[in-house]
């Protein structure tokens, strides 16, 4: 389940997940709660095939700092990306954005 700024990671890598939510966000959170990665949502599909995947995968632990967990996710992703074979795809989504961006 995926609930943007759900959480605050610390510069100590400490994860804070009252900060800047009150009861009603809470319940607003609950309520509205989904299986659902990033993409499915952006498009409205109801049913995220990718969300079995995304739960299965092991989590990024030994981290001493906020930077270093950044950095530990950002590898599992692309290592992901790449036993999938689609680093080419995601780095033509990143050249065409680009292109976009400067025009």
């Amino acid at each position: 389940m995926i609930l943007y700024n759900m959480c605050t990671i610390r510069k100590d890598g400490a994860v804070d997940f009252e900060e800047g939510s009150d009861e009603e966000w809470q319940m607003f959170f609950k309520k509205y709660a989904r299986h659902a990665c990033p993409s499915c949502v952006r498009h409205g599909i109801f049913h995220c095939s990718h969300s079995a995947s995304n739960r299965k995968n092991p989590k990024v632990v030994g981290a001493k700092s906020s930077v270093e967990l950044r950095t530990k996710i950002q590898q599992a992703l692309w290592q992901e990306l790449a036993d999938l074979g689609e680093t080419q795809n995601v780095h033509n989504m990143i050249a065409v954005r680009q292109q976009v961006r400067s025009a």
